[in-house]
């Protein structure tokens, strides 16, 4: 299958990127080398949809609104697997859900079908239709619904306006959370980066049967050994300083990308320092504060970097926490994932344990970072009550 003069494949039969020398680019500095990955689309024949029910009001009809592809080599029909999930913190089990009916607005666009839980939606051609699911459901759990609705059969319905679109010949390629033109260390390297379809204004359009990835050309000043893209893994690059640009193969406008950025460029450091929650919400440790124990918070003060002129994980590696009063509060190794809003690339991997009531100094430097003249960020504190925060595991004690 062709679209737009390039090859659109089957995930399965990708074909293999092919490099070449170019002198053409679209980045500001030149390109060495090109990379080229064609076009794949990811087709799936059944689509999970969400049907939000209310509890607290059982009669009340959801809405969705759903875009599916109509092509050659693209099943014309689709199972549609109703998942009921409440508004409200009430179980619900798809068994409280009876599907009694379903019909469609316009019947030469698609022809919907009830098969047991889920509904079989066939298309016949472009065009839009509302779907309509009518199903009856019936309340449970007192302390969720009233009591006049409890154990009562309620009708309820689910509208889907159903948009049935050709196959786009366009697309555009996006690094997921940057701007187009970002810079990016590599710490994992691969690239959260993503290609979506867009209509001939260049608006997005997503659907719900078909996936898309690849069709770009990865130009670069460097070669990058090594390199490789997955439709389900992404871009993965070597970690190689280099300039890059991805010029979509049937679209536009590209993506410029300084790729492995060195950590001593790093010119700006924003940190939130917090002590974690065992259970709840973690407290921000601000300069000056004063912070009770709490059995509900964890025994640690830890860093969070915010914003690091990068769009990936910050390099953890160039930082080190420190602290200046190590008789009140001193560093614990490996306090990741203890506690609340600890289990994340954006954490610094250590923490500094609170030891005994009394003034606590806490620093991140990173020594390399702003051309070698370093970033520093500092916060102090007065923490009382400590014995009443959850200590740390014994297993992992501090230095």
């Amino acid at each position: 299958m062709t679209v737009a003069g390039g090859c659109l494949v089957a995930l399965a039969s990708c074909a293999t990127p092919r490099a070449s020398a170019s002198s053409a680019s679209a980045s500001p500095a030149p390109a060495a080398f090109a990379y080229e990955v064609p076009l794949s689309l990811d087709t799936r024949s059944s689509i999970v949809s969400v049907w939000v029910l209310r509890p607290d009001r059982p009669a009340t009809e959801a809405q969705k609104q759903m875009n599916l592809v109509f092509g050659e080599g693209i099943s014309r029909e689709v199972e549609l697997l109703l998942r009921p999930t409440p508004a409200r913190g009430c179980p619900i089990e798809a068994s409280d859900l009876r599907l009694e009916g379903v019909e469609s607005s316009a019947a030469d666009v698609i022809q919907p079908r009830l098969d047991g839980r889920s509904v079989r939606v066939r298309m016949l051609r472009v065009g839009a239709s509302e779907l309509t699911v009518r199903a009856m459901y019936s309340p449970r759990l007192g302390d969720c619904v009233g009591e006049a609705a409890l154990g009562a059969s309620v009708a309820t319905a689910l509208r889907i306006q159903v948009n049935v679109l050709p196959l786009p010949t366009r697309t555009t390629q996006r690094v997921v959370g940057c701007a187009p033109s970002a810079a990016m260390m590599g710490v994992a390297g691969r690239v959260p980066y993503e290609t979506t379809f867009v209509d001939l204004d260049g608006s997005e359009l997503h659907f719900s049967n078909v996936r898309v990835a690849g069709g770009f050309r990865l130009r670069s000043n460097v070669a990058l050994p090594g390199w490789s893209f997955d439709a389900a893994r992404g871009l993965t690059l070597p970690r190689r300083r280099a300039t890059l640009s991805l010029v979509p193969l049937h679209g536009e406008p590209g993506i410029n990308l300084a790729w492995a950025l060195p950590s001593s460029e790093i010119e700006r450091l924003d940190v939130e320092f917090f002590v974690a929650g065992a259970a709840g919400s973690p407290v921000t440790v601000t300069d000056g504060a004063s912070i009770a124990g709490s059995h509900r918070k964890l025994r640690g003060i830890y860093a969070r970097v915010l914003a690091a002129q990068v769009c990936d994980a910050f390099d953890m590696s160039s930082l080190e926490l420190e602290s200046d009063t190590p008789e009140v509060c001193r560093l614990y190794r490996n306090a990741r994932g203890h506690g609340d809003s600890t289990n994340s690339d954006a954490v610094y991997p250590h923490a500094i344990r609170l030891v005994r009531d009394g003034e606590c100094s806490v620093r991140l430097r990173g020594a390399a970072l702003d051309h070698g003249r370093g970033i520093e960020r500092r916060v102090r504190a007065t923490f009382s009550n400590v014995t009443n925060f959850i200590d740390f595991p014994a297993e992992a004690p501090a230095p």
